[in-house]
């Protein structure tokens, strides 16, 4: 029963977040304002999915209803029976549609392949260079190096080919992301034995693996990590209690002791279904709260607000999956996938 009523609780919460991004009064050719607003998160009545409207102004093949009109409303007709009908009963019910998503029973699922063709092909995901030139060189190092995760002597001879290499980062960021890990294979390989593993926490992960990685690659950026369970600022402004793992905060953009959160994540032990959709659920509202504080604040990123992009990470043990948050029409917003980590035997 106890199990239940927090069930309840919790979804109480993430749909009472409807529209939080509902700021757009102030943009260039804003919407006006939603015609209706739920007040609950229980299954909605025939007569108010019937008269929901949005105003997102996407219209697929010349569609009477607007696509948000039509996510939305099937959302309000949504019965939530766990976390993963949760996910999508709240993204409806908040402006969000997730097409990365490729499992069965999405916010797609009622439309057909042509139609949900269709709706990627007018709300493309956004794609970001992922060449590195030192990644790269530093690959060669190890092509010309023959052996495997096992042998010391060849991780030992590859950490020293890569500690004499020349670079041009300022702060060797690279170099230090491949010597970190290689010095786990090397020193500390029973964190990537199947077997350990079962005995890590999710704290283990953050302490002895992703704490190190994150704070190396934002060394020097001026950005900030806070780790462990917080609530930023922008939360509790809309009197929410979403605790995050992680918290990236930029304090060249604070304003008026509000610090400005710029990304967020979530950490878990292992990769497990029920814990994403939870996870991703949570980083996506507390992602949308946090595009909401850079809109508010710059009147050139209301100009250009589909151009800004709102960066979480979900990771599960060793695996981790980069998303941008970012709008996709007035009060729209997607999230979208743009790197995964995979363990490998290798």
């Amino acid at each position: 029963m106890l199990d239940g009523e927090r069930r309840d609780s919790q979804l109480r919460q993430y749909s009472e977040l409807t529209f939080i991004n509902n700021t757009q009064e102030s943009y260039t050719n804003a919407p006006a304002k939603r015609k209706f607003r739920p007040k609950s998160a229980t299954t909605a009545t025939p007569y108010s999915a019937s008269v929901f409207e949005e105003t997102d102004g996407i219209y697929i093949n010349n569609a009477i209803e607007s696509l948000g009109t039509v996510i939305g409303r099937t959302a309000r007709n949504l019965t939530v029976t766990d976390r993963k009908s949760r996910y999508f009963h709240a993204f409806g019910m908040n402006g969000v549609i997730d097409l990365s998503d490729n499992s069965t029973d999405t916010q797609l699922s009622n439309f057909n392949q042509d139609f949900q063709a269709k709706i990627k092909q007018q709300l493309p995901a956004p794609t970001f260079s992922q060449t590195n030139s030192i990644a790269s060189q530093l690959e060669e190092i190890q092509n010309t190096l023959h052996g495997s995760r096992d042998d010391k002597c060849y991780l030992k001879k590859y950490i020293e080919n890569i500690n004499q290499a020349k670079t041009i980062e300022k702060y060797n960021t690279t170099k230090r992301l491949y010597i970190f890990v290689l010095e786990l294979l090397l020193y500390d390989g029973y964190i990537f034995d199947e077997d350990e593993a079962e005995k890590f926490s999710e704290h283990d992960y953050q302490v002895k693996v992703w704490g190190q990685l994150m704070e190396t690659v934002f060394r020097g950026s001026g950005v900030i990590l806070h780790w462990s369970d917080r609530v930023s600022a922008n939360c509790k402004r809309a009197g929410q209690r979403m605790k995050m793992d992680l918290r990236v905060i930029a304090n060249t953009l604070t304003k008026q002791d509000v610090q400005a959160d710029t990304g967020a994540g979530e950490l878990s032990k292992k990769v497990e279904k029920s814990k994403l959709y939870r996870d991703k659920l949570k980083s996506v509202l507390s992602s949308k709260l946090n595009l909401n504080q850079r809109l508010d604040e710059s009147p050139f990123s209301k100009i250009n607000a589909k151009t800004i992009f709102v960066p979480f990470v979900i990771i599960m043990g060793l695996e981790a999956i980069v998303y941008t948050l970012n709008m996709a029409s007035n009060g729209f917003v997607l999230p979208n996938k743009n790197y995964e980590t995979k363990t490998t035997k290798r």
